[in-house]
């Protein structure tokens, strides 16, 4: 540990809320825990008139403490940030195709090569099963084997 620190490490939340183009920014840092996340939410919000935006967006790394409070935002989606999700379909590759397997290695190329210049939608439309069943999103013909 650091001289004149308390603990071994500190815990903030970082928001940034943005416009499409990306003009106008604002970000907001609390170390206050669950409670400063809500209330910098909440006052960000407020600020830049979140709730009259046309499409509200929330991009989070996953924690699961986030989600409570991103609903008290009216948002449309709430997506898993890139860093993340690759590294969520890359345990899915690893699991079902092999660990550092060829196929394994093609097949997370081309998905997060889809996730990255296609979006969301089209990954889901190839990709998203439950057990032989096709998920609500994706199309209803079973995975050839």
């Amino acid at each position: 540990m650091k001289k004149g620190s308390d603990q071994r490490y500190k815990q903030i939340y970082v928001t940034t809320i943005y416009d499409q183009d990306q003009k106008h920014r604002l970000v907001g840092v609390t170390c206050k825990k669950v409670k400063g996340l809500k209330r910098l939410l909440k006052t960000d919000a407020a600020r830049v008139h979140l709730r009259a935006a046309q499409e509200r967006l929330g991009m989070v790394d996953g924690a699961v403490c986030l989600r409570n409070h991103l609903d008290l935002l009216n948002l449309n989606e709430i997506l898993l940030d890139f860093y993340h999700l690759s590294e969520h379909v890359g345990q899915a590759a690893a699991k079902t195709l092999g660990t550092e397997t060829q196929a394994a290695k093609q097949w997370l190329a081309k998905v997060l090569h889809t996730l990255r210049h296609e979006g969301y939608e089209p990954f889901l439309r190839d990709n998203c099963w439950i057990g032989a069943t096709r998920c609500a999103a994706a199309s209803a013909k079973p995975p050839t084997s």
